[in-house]
């Protein structure tokens, strides 16, 4: 696969990929719309020796300001389905790369109930899984039957069951490299695939966390170390002009 195909591109600012607006460049940008474009975009990177993050919709995600000295790939794989319905039931497919409120939209428009009460939550479908996603009562492991993901190390999609992928309150087997690894070994042992290769599922982790305007940062700090940590809630809004040095300045 090319590099044009591939849509490869250098140099990009992070501010522009992100809600936040924050970041400085990354070495390389790639847009990945199908399983092709995923494994291209792999090979690309070891390469070039570049390390690989994941970005979806850029939601609740700060760039440094000194950039990133490799290959961010954008998930822009899209498509959603129904595979199976009955009277009382459906089970949909949707890509990782979808609109977490488009999936949602598509099945409440079929009367479907499922997750409605996580509309609004900003991101990808894709990364609901990570950290079981979930509001008002609802989880993404309440109607979830399976995911496919990517091993890089095997250049292979495997597909897990949900049981398989220790969903607890906002905590699955992806927030804990050690245990994907185990999982990816598990799925090889069980696919024949050889096991002493260095298995990573290629997930990505998303951090919650803003940028503040102007404001007097020794109150704000001051205020926070007094406050009780279950009635602190701060809203941060990025002017344009912001970097990733003055929010560690008022988070840390």
């Amino acid at each position: 696969m090319t590099k044009s195909t591939l849509k490869l591109r250098e140099n990009i600012p992070i501010s522009q990929l992100t809600t936040m607006r924050l970041g400085g460049n990354a070495r390389w940008v790639a847009e990945a719309s199908n399983q092709d474009h995923i494994r291209a975009a792999y090979k690309f990177a070891h390469e070039q020796n570049l390390p690989v993050f994941i970005l979806g919709g850029g939601s609740n995600l700060i760039g440094r300001d000194e950039g990133f000295e490799g290959l961010i790939i954008q998930n822009k794989t899209t498509g959603i389905e129904i595979i199976a319905e009955t009277d009382q039931t459906a089970t949909i497919r949707g890509a990782s790369g979808e609109v977490l409120d488009n999936f949602i939209e598509f099945c409440t428009d079929r009367q479907l109930s499922c997750i409605e009460a996580m509309s609004g939550i900003p991101g990808t479908l894709g990364a609901t899984p990570v950290q079981n996603v979930g509001a008002y009562g609802q989880e993404i492991s309440d109607v979830l039957e399976s995911v496919e993901v990517y091993d890089s190390a095997q250049d292979a999609f495997i597909s897990l069951e949900v049981s398989e992928l220790q969903m607890g309150y906002r905590s699955t087997v992806f927030n804990d490299p050690k245990k994907t690894q185990a999982l990816l070994q598990k799925i090889d042992k069980r696919a024949n695939i050889d096991p002493t290769t260095t298995n990573s599922a290629d997930f990505v982790n998303w951090l919650t966390v803003n940028k503040a305007g102007e404001i007097n940062l020794n109150v704000l700090k001051s205020t926070l170390k007094k406050a009780k940590p279950s009635l602190v809630s701060v809203m941060l809004a990025n002017n344009e002009t912001g970097t990733t040095q003055d929010v560690k300045q008022i988070i840390w």
